[in-house]
C-alpha cells in the first residue's frame, strides 16, 4: 500500500488531470515534445523539474546513482542509460543534454570511501565504478578532488559537468 501522503496527491493530480488543466493534459498526452534531455542522480532530494522550474513534457529526465553516463565499451555498460538518450536524441530530438550532479552524492562518496558491498551481487559497487574511468580522464591536477573530503563542495567531477549550465543553483547542487 501506497503511504497516505502519495494516495493524497494522487488523488489531487488525477482532479486537476480532469478538472481545471484537462486541456494541457490532453496536449501532453499526444506528444512528447522535450527540448532538453537531463542525466541526474536518483538522490531522493535532486528533482530535475523542481531545479529547472520546469513543467511536466519540458525535461527527459534519465535517473540513475551518481548520474553516470557509461562508456558503451565497459563491462558496467548498461543499456538504460544508453537508450535513454539514444531515444532522446534520435527520436524526440532533443536540443540540450544536462548531466547533473550534486552535493553530497552518495555514490560519489561511496567510490571516494571505497564502501564495502552492499550485498554479495553488489550492483551499487559495480555501478559507481564507473566513476574511476571517469576520473583517469580528468586532467591530472584534478584527479586527486574526488577523492577528497570535500565530495560536493565544488571539487568532484560533477563540477565539470556543471559549469555549462551557467549559474543554476539550488541548495543541494
Amino acid at each position: 500500500m501506497l503511504p497516505q501522503r502519495l494516495m493524497q496527491g494522487y488523488r489531487a493530480y488525477r482532479e486537476k488531470a480532469s478538472g481545471s488543466q484537462r486541456v494541457r493534459f490532453a496536449a501532453q498526452a499526444r506528444v512528447q515534445q522535450p527540448q532538453t534531455m537531463v542525466i541526474g542522480c536518483c538522490d531522493s532530494r535532486m528533482a530535475p523539474e523542481t531545479i529547472f522550474d520546469a513543467e511536466p513534457g519540458q525535461l527527459f529526465v534519465c535517473r540513475n546513482i551518481a548520474n553516470l553516463v557509461p562508456r558503451s565499451d565497459l563491462p558496467i555498460s548498461d543499456a538504460s542509460v544508453a537508450a535513454a538518450l539514444e531515444y532522446a536524441v534520435l527520436e524526440l530530438a532533443v536540443g540540450h543534454i544536462v548531466v547533473l550532479g550534486h552535493a553530497g552524492c552518495g555514490g560519489v562518496a561511496a567510490f571516494a570511501r571505497r564502501a564495502k558491498p552492499l550485498s554479495a551481487q553488489n550492483y551499487t559497487g559495480r555501478w559507481i565504478a564507473g566513476i574511476e574511468d571517469a576520473q583517469a580522464r580528468l586532467p591530472p591536477t584534478a584527479r586527486g578532488r574526488v577523492r577528497s573530503r570535500r565530495i560536493g563542495a565544488g571539487s568532484d567531477r560533477h563540477t565539470q559537468c556543471r559549469k555549462p549550465l551557467a549559474q543554476a543553483r539550488h541548495p543541494a547542487l
